[in-house]
């Protein structure tokens, strides 16, 4: 079977590999996020869309978080190197 134009969010939500409440946190705050709409009653997405946005989102920078070690932490690490038998 062709994939389908319009997918629902528990679909969506497995595409990007996160969860359903995920994926309504990102409607409610990524602007860029793709808009959802009602077939009935359901709620769907368009998988075109969805995909547009993970390629976005790839092509977009890359946050990097970088962690430094407290200063009392490496000294307790380098006391006990050596005291180490």
């Amino acid at each position: 079977m062709d994939d389908p134009f319009a997918i629902s969010l528990a679909e969506c939500a497995r595409l990007l590999s996160v969860t359903r409440k995920h994926i309504y946190t990102l409607i409610d705050t990524d602007p860029d996020f793709p808009r959802i709409f009602k077939l009935g009653r359901c709620t769907r997405v368009m998988r075109s869309e969805v995909l547009q946005y993970i390629a976005n989102k790839a092509k977009g920078p890359v946050e990097v978080l970088v962690v430094k070690p407290a200063p009392e932490l490496h000294r307790i690490t380098a006391r006990r190197a050596l005291n180490a038998p």
